[in-house]
């Protein structure tokens, strides 16, 4: 009887342990699942970020290539991919700055108006010019304090020169990818145009801005470059 009590005792004591254990172990797993969790998701985030802007350049290229469509229509389809790829309403808010909170919300409607344009007008001979040029993702880096948040570095070809380095800013909201900036050899396209517009509305108001960008759009229009 005592023999059976003391090894009774003793399982007992042993489950109890293994119980405790589990117990204590049981968080050091899930931390683990979640950092592996993340882990994966990180590096699929960064694999996506890339894939975007090679796929967007590729459906860029496809586009201007395509013979079977008129430069107008090539023009139409090319601002259904920039409003789409182009987060331009997040970027005209950061250009326009303080003066984005003192415009009315006619003023606002009537900058992302035109601001839109103006992208489409800087980025379709861009993508024209370099359409026969090797484009290439080189680098993808999530935010350290936004992981929504991917820096994708790439090379564009010159031709016989070396090069061109873009750095792509873009935000991940749920699949989706918009870009934020684009920096070409070190120079931000948001900050240049901040510095440029902040000048502009010191001396002419928002409404001096819009209508000097409108006088662009309308003296360059949006044609396919020759």
């Amino acid at each position: 009887m005592t023999k059976r009590r003391k090894r009774f005792i003793s399982i007992s004591k042993s489950a109890a342990w293994t119980n405790a254990s589990l117990v204590r172990l049981v968080p050091a797993f899930a931390v683990l699942i979640l950092v592996g969790l993340w882990t994966a998701s990180a590096a699929a985030g960064r694999e996506d970020a890339g894939a975007f802007l090679t796929d967007l350049n590729s459906e860029a290229v496809a586009l201007l290539k395509n013979d079977t469509l008129s430069g107008e229509q090539k023009v139409q389809t090319f601002v259904v991919l920039i409003e789409r790829s182009f987060d331009v309403i997040k970027i005209g808010k950061f250009v326009l700055g303080r003066n984005w909170k003192r415009a009315s919300p006619e003023q606002r409607d009537a900058f992302i108006d035109v601001f839109t344009k103006v992208n489409i007008q800087r980025f379709l001979p861009f993508f024209t010019r370099y359409a026969d040029q090797k484009f290439e993702v080189t680098k993808v880096r999530r935010d350290d304090s936004n992981p929504r948040l991917f820096f994708v570095t790439s090379e564009v070809g010159q031709g016989d020169s070396p090069p061109a380095e873009i750095e792509w800013r873009t935000l991940q909201d749920d699949s989706r990818f918009r870009i934020l900036d684009v920096k070409a050899e070190g120079v931000s396209m948001a900050l240049t145009l901040r510095n440029e517009y902040s000048s502009v509305v010191k001396s002419q108001g928002v409404d001096g801005l819009i209508e000097q960008l409108q006088s662009k759009v309308v003296d360059n229009s949006i044609l396919l470059p020759d």
